[in-house]
């Protein structure tokens, strides 16, 4: 009986795989149960096309599979959610894709299909395309993540990729691609829409050139400045249709031409375009030029004046300006954040390049001078106080609870947690350790390289007051402390070098303590958790605190900080030890 069994198994699975051959085409089978059951066979022919298919991923740490978190989720938004799937010849390719607003943090990335790690295809930027044997082949994407911090060691993440479990996959037609973009030209000139161009203006995936077939509507003045709008439509042969509206800005030449401006002070308008493809490296360099650059004209030469966010300067070395292609000599005014250098027209392309100490590496990014937006000032000097505009003041995401205006305040000197103190009082100072805690791994062990390990605790008339000190505070604005939930006031007792002293209040060592702050080059804000170790409190000594909160040696009055006042009595307890020696002796 058993021997009667196993023939039939062995016949329906083999007239499984008959019935799979002989249909034609690539199929792919799905089976809701083991072949002892009820089972439901569902096959899917795929023809040489290419399909679009959900995906799902699961974090991978330490052999544990994440579905859901903070963690989870910026996995989750690295990748695109859906799949291309295309079919060639009767194999199988799915091409990954990566956003654009973490794929510049993204680096040696590994596709393992089946257990194996394979080789892949960067068919273009942020995709990588790789074959599988079949649509339920096991997907694991490996990557590091850079994070933009001083000596911050790369991040390794593994994620599981699921090709969403659906029997109808849905034929993706590429739409159309028109590469048309806004554009200047002078009163007299002639306008081309097309530019001459007979093809490459716009393509399809599967069409091919689509140019002969664009149609264009709109009309430009050339006689008479102003904007003008021009729209390009095309319809490939699925029915597709993209439509592109650019802007055409006509424009007097003797307002705009490097010939014609009379010698004097100009201030203008910029853009920047960042060489990568970031939108965090995007928002990074905008907010390190401030968007009015200055134009003097002295006896026929053109001279330009980038001025640069004063906090983020700080961050640039080796500052490179090339114009048109080539490399230019350059003016830096270090004390004012500028530097000037010689342009061959307000038309010139201005190629800017730095490397910024703060994430350890260079930066590339292009600036345009905005010719409609030039215009005459009476000021003497070039840039000074005329702009008006300061970048990197506002942009990052700000936290929901912190409630800081980025990089745009100074640090809290509030005196409250002073306030009812006498102006000389008796105090206990202590150390304590203290643990970092974030709902990533990265924020972690970012919080962790920021905050000194060792905190300085002071017990006064009963209150109990946290000193926790920072380092790197060139790179961090706008510190927010809250204990419990609510935001206290706190004050800067120390600030030296890369590091800041903050202390505050709380009701006990147990409290919940939270920090905020603004992380220039990040252009962000970021929170963490700190808690006190209660059972490494140490006993450094008693001494006397003035109004403002700083101890003060009984001896001499001189300020001591946490450090001092711990080698103090380091020094003390070791004299009272030798001391004890010679007495017994």
């Amino acid at each position: 009986m058993a021997l009667r069994k196993k023939g039939l198994k062995v016949a329906v699975t083999a007239m499984a795989i008959i019935s799979v051959i002989t249909s034609g085409g690539l199929n792919n089978i799905y089976a809701d149960g083991s072949i002892d059951k009820n089972i439901t066979v569902i096959e899917r022919t795929l023809e040489d096309k290419v399909y679009s298919v959900a995906n799902k991923i699961e974090y991978v740490k330490d052999g544990e599979i994440i579905t859901s978190g903070h963690g989870y989720q910026s996995l989750r938004d690295a990748l695109s959610e859906n799949t291309l799937i295309e079919v060639k010849n009767g194999k199988i390719y799915i091409t990954l894709e990566f956003t654009d607003s973490q794929y510049s943090l993204i680096d040696n990335i590994r596709i393992a299909v089946d257990g194996k790690t394979t080789n892949f295809e960067k068919s273009s930027n942020r995709k990588y395309t790789v074959e599988l044997a079949s649509l339920d082949s096991n997907i694991q994407l490996s990557y590091n993540v850079n994070i933009p911090v001083p000596n911050m060691p790369p991040h390794d993440f593994t994620v599981n990729v699921k090709l969403a479990e659906t029997p109808e996959l849905e034929t993706k037609n590429n739409a159309p691609v028109i590469n048309v973009t806004d554009s200047s030209i002078y009163v007299g000139d002639e306008f081309d829409a097309l530019s001459g161009a007979t093809s490459g203006v716009a393509t399809d995936k599967e069409d091919g050139d689509l140019t002969s077939k664009i149609e264009v509507v709109g009309n430009v003045d050339t006689t008479k400045a102003g904007k003008y709008t021009v729209t390009y439509k095309v319809t490939d042969s699925q029915g597709s249709t993209t439509t592109k509206t650019i802007t055409v800005t006509v424009l007097e030449k003797e307002a705009v031409s490097g010939e014609k401006l009379e010698d004097g002070k100009y201030k203008i308008k910029n853009t920047t375009t960042y060489s990568g493809n970031s939108s965090m490296g995007s928002s990074m360099v905008r907010n390190s030029l401030k968007e009015t650059s200055y134009i003097e004209v002295k006896d026929g030469k053109m001279y330009a004046t980038l001025e640069f966010a004063s906090d983020l300067y700080k961050t640039m070395e080796n500052i490179k300006i090339s114009v048109d292609g080539a490399n230019v000599a350059i003016t830096e005014d270090k004390n004012n954040a500028k530097v000037t250098f010689e342009v061959n027209s307000v038309d010139s392309k201005i190629g800017v390049s730095a490397y910024i100490t703060a994430m350890g590496m260079n930066i590339n990014y292009t600036v345009g001078l905005e010719k409609s937006t030039i215009e005459k000032i009476s000021s003497s000097s070039t840039g000074g106080t005329t702009s008006g505009t300061t970048n990197g003041t506002t942009s990052g995401s700000s936290s929901s609870t912190s409630g800081t205006t980025n990089g745009s305040t100074s640090e809290s000197t509030s005196s409250s947690d002073t306030a009812t103190e006498s102006t000389v009082k008796k105090g206990k100072l202590y150390t304590i350790k203290n643990t970092v805690d974030h709902e990533s791994q990265t924020g972690k062990d970012m919080a962790r390289k920021y905050l000194n390990s060792t905190s300085k605790v002071e017990e006064i008339d009963g209150q109990k007051y946290v000193t926790l000190t920072f380092t790197g505070s060139e790179f961090m604005k706008n510190h927010v402390i809250y204990v419990n939930g609510s935001k206290v006031s706190h004050k800067v007792t120390a600030k030296s070098g890369d590091s800041i002293s903050l202390r505050f209040k709380v009701s006990s060592l147990s409290d919940t303590i939270k920090v905020g702050m603004y992380v220039v080059p990040m252009s962000r804000n970021i929170e963490f958790t700190v808690k006190l170790l209660e059972d490494t409190l140490t006993f450094v000594k008693d001494y006397e605190v003035s109004s403002d909160g700083t101890s003060t040696l009984p001896q001499t009055g001189s300020a001591i900080d946490g450090t001092m006042a711990m080698g103090v009595g380091t020094s003390l307890m070791a004299l009272g030890t030798l001391l004890n020696r010679r007495k017994r002796k």
